[in-house]
């Protein structure tokens, strides 16, 4: 098995401090690990989050995000080739 670290605290921490430190030690061991590589920004307008792509054509962190991309598409399309 390949080498592991087990971390302590030196003196008791308030459980928010501990919060914390488990939060950056977790999100170091992923942006260190493999599967940093599939880690993609949502394209969905309005939308902040990160997601792990799990399928090649995923392009949305979940449905109502692609529903809200393709109304977003639609309304762009109609909106510039309007009646003339």
């Amino acid at each position: 098995a390949p080498p592991s670290a087990v971390t302590h605290p030196a003196a008791p921490v308030p459980g928010r401090v501990a919060l914390a430190a488990t939060l950056a030690r977790s999100a170091v061991a992923f942006l260190a690990g493999p599967d940093r590589e599939r880690l993609r920004a949502c394209h969905a307008p309005r939308c902040v989050r990160y997601f792990i792509k799990e399928h090649p054509r995923q392009e949305w962190c979940k449905p109502s995000c692609g529903n809200r991309a393709r109304v977003a598409r639609h309304h762009e399309r109609h909106r510039t080739s309007g009646p003339k």
